[in-house]
């Protein structure tokens, strides 16, 4: 079962911060998940959220700022602690030389470019999943790449998503643990996914996931999970 920390250890420290992602590896973690948007100036940049203000006490979207102002940004975590903002390739160029797994989720349109040129430039394809809530993002990565691994994450059990994801040759399902039973994980498994459950949040569901025979899990608490 592959363990992949959310934004790195994100329970413990800046979300998608090099500190983070740090963190997670130390705690156990065997593969990273993180969320690619673009600065202003079209660099890939990894945060969460559309708008910089929750994490980074900013006002306005990443777009807004080129990847310079960015990085002049301080991403808040507990205790006063904070991290920076980083580039995809910044998080490549250090983490391709560990042996573990990438769950890439691209959170805009034509991330996919820079996130398809990087995995390629650092040799990292074969364990990469490039993933979307989006099908339309996975779609366009398709008709782009033959080769790459595709996982669609959803907040429902994958059930009705399953048909779309066969028809781009989908690798992933990545479905709501909290939603996800015996008789979905059964059926998507039969139907060829590799099944990766997130918004695990506590040991209960970490838990019941290990008891229904997921793949993968993503969490913030890596630790919880090794």
């Amino acid at each position: 079962m592959i363990n992949y920390a959310l934004g790195g250890a994100s329970a413990y420290a800046p979300k998608n911060t090099l500190s983070a992602f740090y963190t997670a590896l130390v705690m156990g973690a065997d593969g990273l998940k993180t969320e690619i948007r673009l600065s202003k100036d079209k660099t890939a940049v990894l945060f969460s959220d559309d708008n910089l203000e929750n994490l980074t006490g900013v006002s306005g979207n990443i777009w807004n700022y080129t990847v310079s102002q960015l990085k002049d940004f301080k991403v808040n975590g507990k205790n006063g602690f904070f991290d920076r903002i980083i580039t995809l390739e910044e998080f490549l160029s250090v983490f391709s030389a560990y042996n573990i797994n990438f769950l890439l989720e691209l959170k805009v349109p034509d991330a996919d470019e820079p996130a398809l040129s990087l995995i390629n430039k650092y040799r990292v394809v074969k364990n990469t999943v490039i993933a979307s809530r989006n099908p339309d993002y996975l779609k366009t990565v398709r008709k782009k790449c033959d080769y790459v691994k595709l996982g669609l994450i959803t907040d429902t059990d994958g059930i009705a998503e399953a048909e779309m994801l066969k028809e781009i040759d989908g690798y992933m399902i990545c479905p709501n643990a909290n939603i996800l039973t015996h008789d979905s994980l059964e059926t998507l498994k039969k139907s060829g996914f590799e099944v990766c459950a997130h918004n695990v949040t506590d040991t209960e569901l970490i838990k019941n996931m290990y008891s229904l025979g997921v793949d993968a899990m993503i969490t913030g608490f890596p630790d919880k999970l090794a």
